[in-house]
């Protein structure tokens, strides 16, 4: 108690029994009233102290140990490459270690892909992230831990460790290699390269890349099979620690999701062969492009765009004329050739199945139909025929077009009359009459709520296809022009209200997700949404449905836990749905490395900080050789002079007692 506190207390004392004398002096000669006075007394002496704020600090010290995390490569990597049960007994060895747990405050972790406290370990994680741990670390800004990482440094997963951590945060960094270190012959067959997709009876290009892992010269046979059958196989050679690159052509013989396997033989002495065989997934499709030409004439023009669009394989065309042609819908795209009077049935036809059409326009067009019609264009039909030369125009905005030298190019044919258009065209070609651009448009393009019109106003385009191969020695860039103009005008999305994001094939265990949108009617995301998936394994039958996490801007599950097999999906959202199939593909990344992996390890630690699994009793010399110390730290409490809810209560008390005194001896 301070000599402040005793004064005021004095004071407060002083004071408080003047003024109960003050109020009880006609009763001083009577004691029995003396009661009454020590009762006020006791209440001026609670409100006067109620008035003031008298309290107290005390200074409090307390002594922290520094800590010690410990984590734990849990991957499967590291059964694989070490032994676990080794691996488990060094954990527990440090966690009860003497003289760590006198110095620091041991905690346990374990990660894979991503960090946890370690409850158990089980080595079967899919992946190995130490970028992520040691983000971890960074994360904790705590300048006075220490840290111990286990680990077979084999990671793949993640971003370099190379600049993670501070010279600061290295000299506190150690780290225990779990597995050989020794390099061993090995031939690893690291990663293949193929299309998702492939068109039936096309050849479709796979590169596979293999590794050599040995000092010495590798002679084996590379192959590629299919459900157990042999594909194809190449005799490769491997330089001394070199990767070589190799490529097989295959033919897509079978419609729908087909899985190969490569394999490359092992060499001698090698004991790592999980590595030595890849799965990859593509799927056959054949949804070319159904293209059908309409004419009733016979032109070269009409070779030249058969030609033109046959050269790529993602269209099947065919040639019919206007009285053979019954049913359109089975087509993406219907190009109309110099159409006359009888094309109008089929026109009006396209019109109303809202089909892509594109009009080819000459000296034998019936333009007067057409604007009848009314395309968004008119033309009328004259018996003049003028010589049109083309321009690229720079309004032209759908894609991006290939560069032709028109200025080159001879003179299309077309009757003399002006177009109009009075619908919202862009223009791709404008018309040049004489050297000079005259207001008319030669090739025009529309698309209006997914229904998209070209014309040509314009007969001869067989010409420039022949000038391009006289130019450049090939037909390439005149395919490719019209090729870009053909796909824009074949390729026909809808809109959807749910959408649906699903790879064919994932590798086992690997991080990935099933991820969906749903919109509502005027197309907005809807977030408050539920999505519901369900997925069935096709040879068990055995179904799981989740519902699916907002996840961003869109919906999304993990299959990662998954096991090998083939599935089929469905996600439903209010009164629509989705179905659809995909395969888990098996593939472990864990058991792809041969050793342990020093010098990576080595990359974001120092050299001198990271021991073998057998060193370990160096390894805690070396922690408590630096002599981590304590933490003192001192905080201060204020401490109030006396509680006020005491003070306050008895406040009360006293007031009622001396209350209930007056009344009894009836006093005012």
């Amino acid at each position: 108690m301070t000599i402040e506190t005793i004064i005021f207390i004095l004071l407060n004392s002083i004071v408080s029994f003047g003024l109960s004398l003050l109020f009880y002096k006609n009763y001083l000669k009577d004691k029995s009233k003396w009661l009454l006075i020590g009762l006020r007394f006791l209440s001026f002496f609670i409100i006067i102290t109620l008035l003031f704020d008298f309290s107290t600090e005390l200074t409090q010290v307390s002594t922290e140990k520094p800590k010690l995390y410990i984590s734990v490569d849990d991957s499967e990597s590291m059964n694989y490459l070490g032994d676990s049960t080794e691996v488990t007994q060094l954990v527990k060895t440090l966690e009860d270690h003497p003289e760590l747990n006198e110095v620091f405050d041991v905690n346990l972790l374990k990660f894979g892909n991503d960090v946890e406290v370690l409850d158990s370990l089980s080595f079967n994680q899919n992946y190995t992230n130490l970028s992520s741990l040691f983000n971890f670390y960074i994360n904790l800004k705590d300048k006075n831990a220490h840290f111990i990482t286990i680990t077979d440094a084999n990671q793949n997963f993640g971003q370099s460790i190379d600049y993670s951590l501070t010279e600061s945060l290295k000299v506190r960094n150690y780290g225990i290699i779990v597995g050989d270190t020794t390099q061993v012959d090995d031939i690893n067959l690291s990663r293949t390269n193929q299309n998702a997709y492939a068109f039936l009876d096309n050849n479709f290009p796979v590169e596979v890349f293999v590794e050599n892992n040995s000092n010495s010269e590798v002679t084996t046979k590379l192959k590629l099979q299919k459900d157990n059958q042999l594909v194809a196989q190449k005799n490769i050679e491997l330089s001394p620690n070199a990767t070589g690159q190799f490529k097989f052509e295959v033919k897509a013989a079978q419609l729908g999701k087909q899985v190969y396997q490569v394999a490359v033989d092992a060499v001698k002495n090698e004991k790592n062969t999980a590595n030595n065989k890849r799965s990859f997934g593509i799927e056959i499709i054949d949804n070319r492009y159904n293209i059908l030409l309409i004419s009733d004439i016979i032109h070269p023009d009409i070779g030249a765009l058969k030609s033109s669009i046959s050269a790529s394989n993602q269209y099947q065309f065919a040639l019919k004329k206007s009285q053979e042609v019954s049913d359109l819908s089975n087509y993406n795209l219907i190009i109309a050739y110099q159409p006359t009077q009888v094309f109008k049935p089929l026109l009006s036809q396209i019109i109303d199945a809202k089909q892509s059409l594109f009009i080819v326009g000459g000296t034998s067009t019936d333009y007067n139909m057409l604007t009848d019609i009314d395309f968004g264009f008119s033309k009328r039909t004259s018996s003049l025929i003028e010589d049109i030369q083309a321009e690229t125009s720079n309004s032209f905005s759908y894609y991006e077009t290939v560069n032709l030298p028109f200025q080159d190019f001879p003179p299309l044919k077309n009757q003399l009359s002006r177009v109009k258009l009075t619908d919202n065209f862009q223009t791709l070609l404008d018309q040049k009459v004489n050297g000079f651009k005259d207001g008319n448009p030669l090739w025009i393009t529309k698309n209006v709520n997914n229904h998209k019109l070209s014309v040509l106003f314009g007969e001869n385009i067989w010409m420039w296809r022949s000038k391009t191969y006289q130019l450049l020695g090939n037909f390439n860039m005149f395919d490719r022009f019209l090729d870009q103009h053909i796909q824009f005008l074949s390729n026909k999305k809808r809109r959807e209200r749910l959408t649906v994001n699903v790879k064919n094939f994932y590798n086992r265990g690997e991080a990935g997700k099933i991820s969906a949108k749903f919109y509502d009617a005027n197309y907005n995301f809807k977030s408050d949404a539920k999505l519901n998936l369900s997925i069935t394994n096709l040879k068990t039958n055995a179904i799981e449905t989740i519902s699916m996490a907002r996840d961003a801007n869109q919906f999304s599950s993990s299959i990662s836990s998954l096991p090998t097999g083939n599935y089929s999906y469905k996600i439903s959202a209010e009164a629509f749905s989705k179905t659809g199939d995909f395969s888990i593909i098996d593939f472990n990344r864990e058991l792809q490395d041969q050793q342990a992996n020093f010098e990576f390890l080595a990359t974001g630690l120092l050299k001198e900080n990271i021991f073998l699994q057998n060193n370990s009793k160096d390894l805690i010399n070396s922690i408590l050789s630096k002599n981590p110390k304590a933490i003192q730290k001192s905080f201060v409490k204020k401490l109030g002079f006396i509680e006020i809810k005491y003070i306050l209560g008895l406040l009360i008390l006293t007031l009622g007692i001396e209350w209930m005194l007056r009344k009894y001896k009836g006093l005012n």
